[in-house]
């Protein structure tokens, strides 16, 4: 057999692929990304407050702050049937420069991380997985395909499937600070920011047939006829860029092969009418990053990872549907042909939980084996599954799962309860979990042979 290039070949040097890479070679792992070195064209994307958080937390907080162009300070919401204005009251996304970005993160690799390339085939190999690019063949033990939607390799069924057609120009009347608007047209919808100093960027998103045949002078003409009916009207100096997909694409599973992980838009593409992509790439990228870590460690443990990043695309796929579902329905000003095929039906609203009567003995619902990420790894352990947010949790801050149920193995009304956890954790943080405990409902009357402790009993 060959000896390996790397232990992880990166395919793309985006957000998901260099947090990826930055989260493994802080692991001490060997990685090479392969990157056309395309710059991305022109545009202005938005980071919520969440992300910068989480950026910061794998080590690219620089990176995104460097492209940062200052925080939106409102957004103007168009979307129902009178508009409104979104006070972010400081809290603002970060509106970031997407080329500054882009170079930016590829600046994070250290020497000889980041190879130019542009892989056109995977092929399983003994032990790891072979990459075909135009002059050379590579060896690795894992590939994390991070090249965006050109890694969704099944064809998503869309009846009517969407485009992005990005523009730029310079507002007639910009604010004196950042803003952004969403606003639904009668056949799409715009999103778009607006700097101080005028610079307008933005997409609109509208049925792919539209566009079809459209050469540079007819998407231009297109984009001023849509423009013109906006908020923004026709900027001037309006430039029309690129035309990209833009529907939610989802693939059926985020392992391509056993060893090939996909991850950020080449797992979920999602539509950016109601997601925030960058989050996404970032978070999938650095759980990618530990599952090719536990993977590729002898005592690791390798269902629980392959466990783990299944589950968390599932969530994030079903996330991101519901949230394009819940988008499409609140739109209300116009009932054309387009918003009707576009109408989804959004997802109930969890059903509110009843609490047990409190002078009756509760008893804590059975525990699961859940796969968890910790320290870098993925590994079992003991959770409690909560049923209301409909997911595992092995640790309540840093009470442990089991240990909640020594202490709640035996039923007893809630004072008799509340006792025992604050002679371990005090009364502040027993009120907090026994408070989380009984909203999600995952503390049922004796004998535990409620719904909630039939489905969690269903799972163990």
């Amino acid at each position: 057999m060959y000896r390996p290039d790397a232990d992880v070949v990166v395919v793309g040097a985006g957000p998901a692929g260099v947090a990826a890479a930055t989260c493994l070679l802080a692991q001490g792992l060997g990685v090479l990304v392969i990157d056309p070195a395309l710059p991305p064209p022109p545009r202005i994307e938005s980071l919520p407050l969440n992300g910068i958080a989480l950026a910061r937390s794998i080590g690219l907080g620089e990176a995104f702050a460097h492209a940062g162009l200052g925080r939106a300070a409102a957004m103007r919401l168009c979307w129902r049937d009178q508009p409104e204005i979104r006070d972010f009251a400081g809290d603002g996304p970060l509106l970031l420069d997407r080329v500054v970005l882009h170079a930016a993160l590829r600046g994070v690799l250290p020497p000889g991380v980041l190879r130019r390339g542009r892989v056109s085939r995977l092929t399983a190999a003994e032990g790891g997985v072979h990459l075909r690019l135009r002059e050379a063949m590579l060896l690795a033990r894992i590939v994390i395909d991070a090249r965006g939607r050109a890694g969704l390799r099944e064809p998503t069924p869309w009846a009517n499937p969407l485009a992005a057609l990005a523009f730029s120009g310079i507002a007639e009347a910009p604010g004196a600070e950042p803003s952004m608007l969403l606003q639904s047209l009668a056949e799409g919808w715009l999103w778009a920011c607006i700097l101080p100093g005028g610079l307008l960027s933005g997409s609109v998103f509208l049925p792919a047939s539209n566009l079809a045949g459209c050469d540079a002078r007819g998407r231009a003409g297109l984009l001023a006829r849509l423009l013109a009916g906006s908020d923004i009207g026709v900027p001037r100096d309006l430039s029309a860029g690129p035309v990209a997909p833009a529907a939610l694409q989802v693939a059926e599973d985020p392992f391509a092969g056993p060893r090939v992980i996909r991850t950020g838009d080449a797992a979920l593409a999602r539509d950016p009418i109601a997601s925030h992509g960058l989050v996404h790439a970032l978070r999938s990228g650095a759980q990618a990053a530990a599952a090719a870590a536990t993977l590729l460690d002898p005592q690791g443990e390798a269902d629980a990872a392959r466990s783990f990043i299944r589950e968390r695309h599932r969530a994030a796929a079903k996330s991101a549907a519901e949230a394009t579902a819940r988008a499409h329905a609140e739109q209300a000003r116009h009932r054309t042909a387009f918003w009707e095929a576009a109408a989804m039906t959004p997802p109930s609203p969890p059903a509110s939980v009843r609490w047990p009567a409190l002078t009756r003995p509760l008893g804590l619902a059975p525990l699961i084996r859940a796969a968890v990420l910790e320290s870098g790894r993925i590994r079992w352990e003991e959770a409690l599954w909560l049923p209301r947010s409909g997911q595992a949790a092995s640790r309540f801050g840093q009470v442990t799962a089991g240990r909640l149920a020594q202490l709640l193995a035996q039923p007893a009304p809630i004072a008799q309860l509340s006792a025992r956890l604050a002679g371990d954790f005090g009364p502040g943080l027993a009120q907090g979990i026994l408070q989380q405990l009984l909203d999600e409902g995952a503390l049922v009357a004796f004998p535990g042979t409620g719904a909630a402790g039939q489905a969690a009993a269903s799972r163990a």
